[in-house]
């Protein structure tokens, strides 16, 4: 298995649990459970929450393996 791979799922992982997992979300929450309707800006926040659970996924795996 890739180091780097498993860090970088590792690194999701501990996001979910943080972000997603927490009571601050809730709104978020029912928004993914399709529970109400998204707005423009709601759906932009939510895509610029996704790209930035990417990017620093990203980080933590190139600091793991100190391989760019």
């Amino acid at each position: 298995m890739n180091h780097g791979v498993l860090a970088h799922e590792f690194h999701h992982r501990g996001f979910f649990h943080n972000v997603w997992a927490g009571e601050a979300f809730g709104r978020w929450k029912s928004i993914l459970s399709a529970e109400t309707e998204m707005s423009t800006n709601e759906q932009r926040n939510l895509n610029l929450l996704r790209a930035l659970d990417e990017g620093l996924a990203d980080l933590y795996a190139i600091g793991y393996t100190q391989n760019v």
